[in-house]
């Protein structure tokens, strides 16, 4: 599943999410649902208000209800989904906590509660700004939430946790072009019109560059 933002809107939330590097900040995605729901796009980026605070350390929070019921209620009104975004101050990789899963273990079948879903988080690491994301299903079940940031160009977070299998596979390849280039390819979806004398190339080289499925 994908989470789609445009890149301004992104940039700027988490510019002002990061600027605390003390204390966790969050604040709330409400995305639109594409694609069966496959795709969330971002609709309303919030952050958290000051005040909307019960517990703000460097290694916890917990939101107020009745901040976090106001909010939301334009997902409630909307049929939109619910995504959580918090920070890990001081860190370079994005990853969920024991916490953080206590914490969506709660929230998450809530939302549920009130709204058709999927409904989801997203951490990211305060000190490069990377995120990290996961939706649930009304089960309790998690998936991989896949970030894309569009602006002028695609900027696709790498997978936080990649089969065993793939990593040794594209072990040559991730040398030359780093995990975030390889990921980056993974994540691409191409369409050749034409499989001439450049498109049967463009075609064989892409087989090669990526773990693609060919149609």
């Amino acid at each position: 599943m994908k989470l789609r933002v445009i890149e301004s809107q992104w940039k700027s939330f988490v510019g002002r999410l990061c600027v605390r590097s003390d204390v966790e900040t969050a604040g709330i995605i409400l995305a639109e649902r594409l694609h069966g729901g496959e795709v969330l796009l971002a609709r309303h980026i919030i952050e958290i208000p000051p005040q909307g605070y019960l517990i703000r350390l460097g290694d916890q929070l917990r939101l107020d209800p009745v901040t976090l019921n106001r909010i939301i209620r334009p997902a409630r009104d909307s049929g939109l989904s619910v995504i959580t975004v918090h920070t890990h101050p001081g860190t370079t990789h994005p990853w969920f906590s024991a916490a953080d899963d206590r914490g969506d273990a709660r929230l998450m079948p809530s939302l549920y509660h009130q709204m058709e879903g999927p409904h989801g988080s997203v951490v990211i690491a305060g000190g490069t700004g990377l995120a990290a994301g996961r939706v649930w299903s009304e089960a309790g079940e998690k998936r991989e939430l896949g970030t894309r940031i569009v602006g002028r160009a695609i900027c696709i977070f790498p997978q936080a946790n990649l089969p065993a299998e793939d990593l040794a596979w594209f072990d040559r390849q991730r040398l030359a072009l780093g995990r975030a280039g390889q990921e980056a390819l993974r994540g691409i979806h191409v369409a050749i019109v034409g499989m001439g004398g450049t498109g049967s190339v463009v075609f064989l080289q892409l087989a090669h560059l990526a773990s693609v499925e060919l149609r």
